[in-house]
């Protein structure tokens, strides 16, 4: 099992994920946010991120991945509803 599919890890990756959105729906910009800050919201130290993302710009490119992969499948799901329907 890799890291990636160590539900920890998922679980820690999803922490940081929430952390990072939550500090952008407080008006923060992306520069303003330090690890520091980041981390202290997720609850999780400094070393947690690092053994996931290399810098908080990673961490934005996942987090934007998983909401783009999110409404993509939505879209889908309801593409394939249209067309089951006509």
């Amino acid at each position: 099992m890799t890291i990636k599919e160590d539900p920890r890890a998922i679980r820690t990756q999803e922490m940081l994920k929430e952390a990072l959105l939550t500090l952008l729906q407080e008006g923060n910009s992306l520069h303003q946010i330090s690890i520091h800050k980041l981390t202290q919201r997720a609850k999780l130290n400094r070393t947690t991120f690092y053994l996931h993302y290399q810098n908080i710009n990673e961490l934005k490119e996942h987090l934007t991945h998983d909401i783009l992969q999110g409404l993509t499948d939505k879209i889908e799901n309801l593409t394939s509803i249209f067309d089951r329907n006509r």
